[in-house]
């Protein structure tokens, strides 16, 4: 799994409301510059990404990629203008409380590639039938994803996708299978996908079940842990950090 996890142990007081907490949290679309996390909540609320190049200063500010007003039970946040091969700590906010890897931030290492996506272009586009996070995996690439719209429509560019190693880009092949998931509040559904002989790779769900395969599509993060009490000097730390935020130093925001 390309995902580590490191960190320190923090104390851990109270319970956020079960509508809050984040499930099925995922990391998508890594590069050089980028990688997306996702979840879902029972409970339409704000949701963002605090994230450092230190676990003991996350402090920056990712915002959800619909806006910071966005109220959702789908969550999607997107990490830009990160340094290739570079370490990245970070912990969900969600509805106001924040949560944790079991007492340690997540973490990710950017990967330092060089040379342009591969050609021709593959894309996957359809309609889901509803709302939710679509995610994409070939044989041996890391997953991509993307949000539907309202209707369920989605777009996918998979040259974007990167080689399980993170070394660099994966080349799609004519007549490979990959694996869709759409992920929505209520359900996950997948399906399987060949890639056509046209550079345009494409299916039409509409309302129809999706179909079960057996493969896993992106594997889940570890269940997060809440926030809510920490130590004098983390309190310390975050009230600088909340300083810094208001003098305008957060990114993404």
């Amino acid at each position: 799994m390309w995902v580590l996890f490191v960190g320190k142990p923090v104390v851990f007081e109270g319970r956020a409301s079960p509508g809050v907490f984040p499930k099925e949290v995922k990391i998508t679309n890594l590069s050089p510059n980028s990688f997306t996390v996702s979840w879902i909540t029972s409970q339409a609320v704000r949701g963002n990404v605090l994230y450092g190049t230190s676990e003991n200063e996350i402090f920056f500010k990712a915002l959800d990629d619909r806006g910071e007003e966005t109220s959702s039970l789908i969550h999607y946040v997107t990490l830009k203008e990160l340094k290739p091969g570079t370490t990245y700590y970070f912990n969900l906010v969600s509805g106001g409380d924040i949560f944790d890897n079991g007492g340690r931030p997540y973490l990710i290492t950017t990967p330092q590639l060089s040379g342009a996506t591969p050609s021709p272009p593959f894309i996957l586009k359809g309609r889901a039938g509803e709302e939710g996070i679509v995610y994409f995996s070939l044989n041996e690439s890391l997953p991509v994803s993307s949000l539907t719209d309202e209707r369920g429509n989605f777009l996918l560019n998979l040259n974007n996708a990167l080689r399980k190693d993170a070394t660099g880009y994966y080349q799609p092949q004519k007549g490979e299978v990959g694996y869709l998931l759409l992920q929505t509040p209520n359900a996950a559904k997948t399906k399987k996908i060949i890639v056509d002989e046209e550079e345009i790779v494409s299916f039409e769900t509409e309302n129809k079940s999706l179909g079960e395969v057996q493969k896993i599509v992106v594997s889940n993060l570890p269940a997060p842990q809440e926030k809510t009490k920490i130590s004098f000097w983390s309190k310390m730390l975050n009230f600088f950090r909340n300083i810094i935020i208001s003098l305008g130093f957060s990114k993404n925001g």
